[in-house]
């Protein structure tokens, strides 16, 4: 599975992250020291960014940093080679190497969320056939496999593992959710012990996600 594949896919499993979500991230949103993604496109505030001390913040783990920074490291090549294979943007531009979305389309410009769907479409659809012949019924998950069922594997994940309400409830980004008071009330040491002993190790094919157990159904 290719890198940009496989970062968006275990970025949505282990955020939670929608798919306007993901699309709207860019590179500066991350902060891969401290393991936080800065989600400034909330669900609510339309095309608007909001201040970073006023995003939701998304734990990451080990896994997922690794995923991130995998894609990092092939992405600029990758819009460079579109650059120079003469991809044109909605404006007639030409590629954007230096693109500041963190998945940009093929002309460096903000991916729609549709294009998301497509993306994550053909990653499911490949793992679908990789796996069909050594595991049917894991396969077929994979065929019908979407970005809001990972949505609800991070939020199973979390309340198989006892994490508290309103843990599960701030790391979601739920209304009711407030990662300040969370970090008050509980600290942030203990926060990401609840995160990281909630969230499994995907593995490249991301077998985990449509395992029996966490079935979608």
């Amino acid at each position: 599975m290719g890198t940009r594949k496989k970062s968006f896919l275990v970025l949505a499993a282990k955020t939670g992250l929608r798919r306007k979500e993901l699309v709207s991230l860019r590179v500066q949103d991350l902060d891969l020291e401290k393991q936080v993604v800065y989600n400034r496109s909330p669900k609510g505030v339309g095309e608007v960014r909001v201040p970073k001390d006023s995003a939701d913040q998304k734990l990451l783990d080990d896994e997922a940093v690794s995923a991130i920074e995998d894609w990092l490291d092939t992405r600029e090549a990758t819009l460079e080679r579109l650059e120079e294979r003469g991809h044109e943007g909605r404006r007639g531009d030409g590629a954007k190497p230096d693109s500041e979305w963190l998945y940009p389309n093929d002309a460096g410009e903000k991916l729609d969320p549709m294009s998301m769907s497509r993306w994550w479409d053909k990653a499911t659809n490949r793992a679908h056939h990789r796996v069909k012949d050594d595991d049917p019924e894991l396969s077929e998950k994979f065929a019908s496999f979407t970005c809001h069922d990972a949505r609800r594997c991070y939020t199973s994940w979390l309340n198989w593992n006892s994490c508290p309400r309103d843990v599960i409830q701030a790391l979601r980004g739920d209304a009711e959710g407030d990662m300040v008071a969370l970090y008050t009330q509980h600290g942030e040491d203990q926060v990401r012990r609840e995160y990281e002993k909630a969230m499994p190790t995907l593995g490249l094919y991301l077998g985990s996600l449509v395992h029996p157990r966490f079935s979608t159904d």
